[in-house]
């Protein structure tokens, strides 16, 4: 399997765990060879491994990751005791994935003789068929496709006109519009294009990118950390006749053809991780054991210090109609794929998600995991900002705003396995335009967590006053979202002589001296190209002002406090 040669720091113990899990489990099987069940082991015990040495199964920058965000390395980052995982094969038990967040294997069994050797064996809690999972899981006729097969993809782009080309630090070329309508650029002409940040992309192939031109720069720089399928185990996850849309949706992040198509993280590294079943005898089918894919996938991602998890998939129903969720169980606490991305997301990983294409069809709501509790559920809109009509509606079941947010997933500029620059549609379009900038974000500050994160990218989006099923909090603004990451607090911007509330602010703002006998002489409000939208001038001073902003424009402004003989400048964000 291609892997690079670029290692972050405890690469070789945490590898030398996986090759020995990988040995001990060397009969799996991950397509479907008959029915399905989740083994629950009771504990740990005996384990080589110990919470107070983790850098035996994590590397240094997943450590680094957790202490940042103050987040404890816990009894369910030690992975399944291997001894647990070579008996249960011993049975004739095939190992399809492997959980240490949830302390379980899944297999396929093909003679349901062996059960109860599976029962007897004394380290096991439960079996459990994959129709019918209890504590917090829920619940083969192969006809049922992937949520993706209802996006469109290869759309032709018409001539790219030159006549906009500006001072930016890229030329975008097609890609210009759905980088603009999230004010992408201003991170990008800071410096901030995704370096020192580790993206792990969770999809169903990545054909060619180990040749594709588009991703020249990542090969170059050593970007591309390494790949797994955990599909089929040691697969060429590049193969000529592996899925492509992987790779599509990669390239909306890491490509990089000046003139013609950049993405946004250009300079992120990336691991690329195939955790879909999408190709093969089986390929169009949908079961309910890609699902414990994706979490396997997921604590892989962890375990190598991924920043972000880009997740273009959705799960709704399945070909066994038996496996099928429901609509009640989207309420972020139910099925196996949203509890695995509500525990990324507890180990300090941004979980960026499509909220799904079926906002055309009778399921109509978002699919799984896009109603998980800590994460990016992103839906899709137009060119011009508009709701895209096949992309999935909230709220989820248990009535939270969902999709989180949304960005361009209508004609959405991309480069196909070819190196030709195309364009498509589908909310797992959306998605990477919003994990790569997300990611440039994160790295302005990297000392912000998860939390603070999420936070300034709702509260920087359009409709965040006003969300709704469509759009949820409607398209962010990272030059808003930068600006309230690295404010002091919630409410104080200033750390002279002022205090300015709220901040950002819909209505009404409060300025406040902070010293005794200090009064405020004028203010002005200006437009970031200079003009003045508000100027007021107090004769005998104030010491407290109540200005109504409701008449402004939602974006940045400058507030200038004048005082007796010194000025203070703020940005003030006006939602």
């Amino acid at each position: 399997m291609p892997e690079s040669s670029n290692k972050l720091p405890g690469y070789d113990s945490v590898f030398t765990f996986l090759f020995l899990l990988l040995v001990l489990t060397s009969h799996i099987y991950s397509q479907p060879l008959g029915p399905a069940y989740v083994v629950y082991f009771k504990d740990k015990a005996n384990s080589p491994y110990s919470i107070d040495n983790p850098s035996e199964f994590l590397t240094n920058e997943a450590i680094s990751r957790r202490q940042i965000q103050n987040i404890p390395v816990q009894e369910d980052d030690i992975p399944v005791n291997s001894e647990y995982l070579e008996l249960l094969a011993g049975t004739g038990a095939q190992i399809a994935a492997v959980s240490r967040w949830f302390n379980m294997a899944a297999v396929w069994i093909l003679n349901p003789g062996i059960i109860p050797e599976i029962e007897a064996l004394p380290f096991v809690l439960q079996i459990i068929p994959m129709n019918g999972i209890p504590s917090g899981f829920k619940k083969a006729n192969w006809k049922t496709k992937p949520f993706f097969d209802e996006e469109t993809i290869e759309i032709e782009l018409q001539p790219l006109s030159r006549k906009n080309i500006n001072s930016d630090y890229y030329d975008y070329g097609q890609a210009a519009t759905q980088i603009e309508m999230i004010n992408g650029k201003y991170l990008h002409n800071l410096g901030f294009r995704g370096e020192g940040m580790v993206i792990a992309v969770l999809d169903a192939g990545f054909r060619n990118v180990d040749i594709n031109p588009a991703f020249d720069s990542l090969r170059t720089n050593n970007c591309i950390l390494g790949t797994r399928d955990f599909v089929v185990p040691g697969n060429n996850i590049y193969n000529p006749g592996i899925h492509i849309h992987g790779a599509n949706v990669l390239s909306i992040m890491a490509a990089n053809i000046p003139g013609q198509m950049v993405g946004t993280a250009p300079e992120a590294s990336y691991w690329l991780l195939r955790t879909e079943d999408a190709d093969g005898p089986y390929n169009n089918t949908e079961y309910l054991m890609e699902e414990y894919y994706w979490i396997s996938g997921a604590e892989f991602a962890d375990s190598v210090g991924a920043n972000v998890i880009n997740s273009s998939l959705g799960y709704t129903t399945f070909d066994n109609p038996l496996q099928n969720h429901s609509y009640a169980d989207m309420d972020g606490n139910t099925t196996p794929i949203t509890l695995g991305a509500n525990k990324a997301s507890e180990k300090g990983i941004l979980v960026v998600n499509s909220a799904g294409n079926s906002g055309n069809l009778p399921w109509k709501y978002i699919s799984a995991p896009a109603d998980g509790l800590n994460l990016l559920a992103v839906g899709a809109v137009k060119g011009n900002g508009s709701y895209a009509s096949f992309s999935s509606i909230g709220p989820s079941a248990d009535g939270r705003v969902k999709p989180d947010i949304t960005a361009r997933g209508d004609s959405t500029t991309y480069v196909n396995t070819s190196g030709q620059v195309r364009a498509g549609n589908g909310t797992s379009y959306s998605s990477p335009v919003i994990a790569g900038m997300a990611a440039c974000l994160w790295q302005s500050n990297k000392s912000a967590d998860i939390e603070g994160i999420y936070q300034c990218i709702i509260q920087s989006a359009s409709q965040y006053q006003n969300p709704d099923v469509y759009k949820g909090y409607g398209i962010p603004d990272f030059e808003m979202a930068r600006l309230l990451l690295t404010r002091d607090d919630s409410t104080i911007l200033s750390k002279g002589m002022i205090k300015v509330s709220p901040n950002p602010v819909k209505s009404h703002v409060f300025i406040e001296t902070l010293k005794s006998g200090v009064l405020i002489q004028n203010i002005n409000v200006c437009d970031l190209n200079g003009r003045i939208v508000i100027k007021r001038h107090y004769s005998k001073g104030q010491a407290y002002i109540t200005e109504n902003v409701d008449l402004l424009n939602s974006g940045l402004y400058i507030l200038r406090v004048d005082f007796e003989n010194k000025s203070e400048f703020i940005k003030l964000v006006k939602f």
